[in-house]
């Protein structure tokens, strides 16, 4: 069997700039977009054909949606230096689905049809100190419809539910000659957040469910640094929390014989959501050798991060650290503008990690709760790339 897609995508959008006075600047905007997207599935090959010709489409289901949003952005000057600005957004969304399409493993009939009404308001407050020192404020409230996937996923007792994310952020500014700093706090308070569950379906895609009650909360660091005229430095660092207090998770059970018997549900606390790694860190050296030779190191660190939402050590990724190397040479030759070779060398120490894995787990007999199945998608190890750009 083949699986099919046949999309066709078409929108428009629209913006009016208005400033009644010099201190008030207006913006009102929008747009309307519809996508036609056709999902269908043909036999391509069959043993014991049974009656069924070659190019049957054993599936065939049409999904259009449409998408309509209107907003209001307005900034205005309290005082030099210090602006107030709002946006208000209203967005209408129209999902339908019709006829047959492939969910877990099966054809089933989905007809249905969502719409949702989601009214987006954001405020903040920006004030520049000086011209090197600024801090800012803003909270708002964002509304998000789920993905195709995630009705086509779902039961008609169990059709998901819209994200609402509660979004406060504080942060402040230092431009200096030679060296800047940002560092942003964020709390990101969700109502039915969509999040990973660890499980895929068959062609490889990640399923989601909603929790009801969850949230992130970090702080978060930029900055760089001009340490002499040919060597600069970048980086960044994020340190979060990323919890759901209160979850039920359901699992399939299996007596010893691995016949299924039925679900099993289990309660969990206080638990980190899966891949939301609590740390993440980066850094970047770049240094001019000589004219037009710049050699640039780039370092990243992801922390530990949980497959699932039950914070187990047993469904879990280890924390990697990966370093890439980098050279830009630019020469100019008199028939082209500029000549620029690049040599990159991508995980430059050789190290074996992995970003990302799917697993399924059971109740099976007396063993409790365990991995029936796991997967890992490990990453290349040092590999090189090598580019050119001609410039005209």
């Amino acid at each position: 069997r083949r699986r099919w897609l046949d999309n066709h995508f078409a929108g428009m959008v629209y913006t009016l700039n208005h400033s009644p006075m010099q201190s008030l600047s207006l913006t009102l905007g929008g747009g309307y977009k519809t996508y036609w997207g056709r999902h269908f599935g043909e036999i391509i090959w069959a043993e014991h054909a049974l009656n069924v010709p070659k190019g049957w489409l054993y599936y065939d289901n049409d999904a259009v949606k449409q998408d309509f949003n209107t907003f209001l952005k307005a900034n205005y000057e309290l005082a030099p230096g210090l602006n107030l600005f709002a946006d208000l957004q209203y967005r209408f969304i129209d999902y339908t689905f019709e006829g047959p399409a492939w969910v877990l493993g099966e054809v089933s009939n989905i007809d249905q049809q969502a719409i949702f009404h989601f009214f987006n308001p954001k405020v903040g407050l920006n004030w520049a100190i000086n011209p090197r020192n600024t801090v800012y404020a803003f909270g708002g409230i964002g509304n998000r419809e789920p993905v195709r996937r995630d009705f086509t996923e779902s039961s008609p007792e169990s059709r998901p539910k819209h994200e609402t994310l509660r979004n406060l952020e504080l942060g402040y500014r230092y431009q200096g000659e030679r060296f800047m700093f940002n560092a942003n706090f964020y709390l990101m308070d969700y109502k039915n957040q969509l999040v990973l569950t660890g499980e895929i379906n068959d062609v490889g895609g990640f399923s989601r469910v909603n929790i009801e009650d969850s949230y992130r909360l970090g702080l978060e660091l930029q900055g760089g640094l001009i340490l002499s005229e040919r060597l600069t430095w970048q980086g960044n660092f994020t340190i979060s929390r990323n919890k759901i207090p209160v979850f039920e998770e359901f699992s399939d059970v299996f007596d010893s014989n691995w016949e299924w018997i039925g679900t099993e549900s289990r309660i969990y606390k206080n638990t980190d959501i899966a891949f939301s790694p609590s740390i993440i860190a980066g850094s970047m050296f770049s240094f001019e050798a000589f004219n037009d030779f710049v050699v640039t190191l780039n370092s990243k660190y992801v922390g530990r991060q949980f497959i699932d939402n039950t914070q187990s050590e047993q469904r879990m990724l280890d924390a990697f650290f990966v370093n890439d190397l980098r050279i830009n040479y630019v020469i100019r030759p008199g028939f082209f503008r500029e000549v620029e070779l690049i040599v990159q060398v991508n995980n430059l120490l050789n190290h074996y990690y992995e970003t990302n894995a799917w697993i399924y787990k059971g109740v099976v007999g007396d063993q409790g709760l365990i991995t029936i199945e796991d997967g890992f998608f490990p990453q290349a190890g040092r590999h090189f790339m090598a580019g050119l750009n001609l410039r005209f």
